[in-house]
């Protein structure tokens, strides 16, 4: 499921998806919230705020940590 969010500015806010054609709803400014990177010394992947670096979700396994992006959209837009 594709959950968008618009401000009172105007902004339209979601997790990025090829699956819905956004380019047609203007021009797109893309930013990350959040990043999926392997932790080498703990060995496991993390999803980390972007703009803090704070930990917010690690596991094993890559697809749980998108998973969990999607599921949390709500909070990483916030």
């Amino acid at each position: 499921m594709i959950v968008l969010q618009f401000t009172t500015e105007g902004e339209c806010r979601c997790i990025y998806t090829e699956d819905f054609p956004l380019e047609r709803l203007g021009h797109q400014r893309i930013t990350r919230v959040s990043t999926i990177e392997w932790d080498h010394y703990r060995q496991l992947w993390q999803v980390r705020n972007a703009f803090t670096d704070e930990i917010l979700f690690e596991s094993q396994s890559r697809r749980q940590c998108l998973d969990w992006e999607h599921e949390n959209q709500d909070r990483l837009l916030a």
